[in-house]
């Protein structure tokens, strides 16, 4: 269609999943500090027929060290944060307005 969507994220953009008219995407925010700071990592998704409305999935951590792998199975989030010492893999169901 040519239309063009912007998605919301103060920094990068990764891993994006398209299902349909849902996308689920990792998006880092950079903590402030003196040299930059570490990436915080947020799972989020849109319904790109109504892109206004990102939603927050997987809110970023306060230790800014995640890095989240990640599925959409059916209705279905899941995930696991590879830096973690001991990976657990998480299942979550996706709100019911991306899964229209």
């Amino acid at each position: 269609t040519n239309e063009i969507i912007s998605l919301t994220a103060n920094g990068n953009i990764y891993g994006l999943r398209l299902r349909g008219n849902t996308l689920v995407y990792t998006a880092s925010t950079m903590i402030p500090s003196r040299y930059g700071g570490p990436e915080r990592l947020g799972i989020y998704g849109v319904d790109l027929g109504h892109p206004d409305a990102v939603q927050t999935l997987v809110a970023p951590q306060a230790n800014g060290y995640e890095s989240y792998e990640f599925a959409t199975l059916g209705n279905w989030l899941v995930y696991s944060d590879s830096s973690a010492q001991q990976p657990v893999l998480n299942v979550m169901p996706l709100p019911v307005s991306l899964v229209r």
